[in-house]
């Protein structure tokens, strides 16, 4: 699913809809970080390349958690009680997202103090370019688990109540009001 210009996002109300335009952000701001690393490493950063630095630094750094929670805390468990099958992936989709923990600390780190200086020594560049590029692995691979092994079975073996659960949680994640689908009407 790419961005679209014009098209409304997916609320909470359709948490498989709402995590998989996540990947697409995911997908947008690694490749800004990959941009920044290529084109702006060796020179002073221009201040919207600093401001497109700093914009998917904090991405990362604030909303990102919140797609983790809402897998890790909610529809994982939801998924595992219905279909004990989806654990492998589960269990294998969990550890990616403790190593990418650790890499995007990393790139953090190295991308606030790129921004702050406005320049960046070429050892730092070197690790940051690794990172990212280690991140758009990791994610490329994950996210094509989730999107065509786990998502799917979420949606068929979750009925609209347990979606519905999901999705109040993360609109409570996020301190936005939940409004529910049409028919479900505002029971849970």
């Amino acid at each position: 699913m790419a961005i679209q210009i014009g098209q409304p996002e997916p609320g909470c109300n359709d948490p498989v809809g709402l995590m998989t335009a996540c990947h697409r952000r995911i997908e947008l701001f690694l490749k800004t970080l990959r941009y920044a690393a290529e084109h702006a490493g060796g020179r002073e950063l221009l201040t919207d390349e600093a401001e497109a630095i700093s914009r998917s630094l904090r991405y990362f750094r604030e909303a990102a958690p919140h797609h983790v929670a809402d897998e890790e805390q909610d529809l994982f468990p939801a998924l595992a009680r219905r279909d004990p099958g989806a654990a492998d992936a589960i269990n294998r989709l969990e550890l990616d997202h403790q190593r990418a923990g650790r890499l995007h600390a990393r790139v953090n780190e190295v991308g606030e103090r790129w921004v702050r200086d406005g320049r960046i020594e070429e050892e730092l560049l070197r690790e940051f370019r690794n990172a990212t590029e280690e991140l758009e692995a990791l994610y490329a691979e994950h996210i094509q688990v989730e999107e065509t092994e786990v998502f799917p079975k979420a949606t068929r073996a979750l009925n609209e109540t347990e979606l519905d659960a999901i999705g109040r949680q993360m609109a409570l994640r996020r301190g936005v009001a939940y409004v529910p689908k049409s028919g479900l009407g505002e029971h849970a």
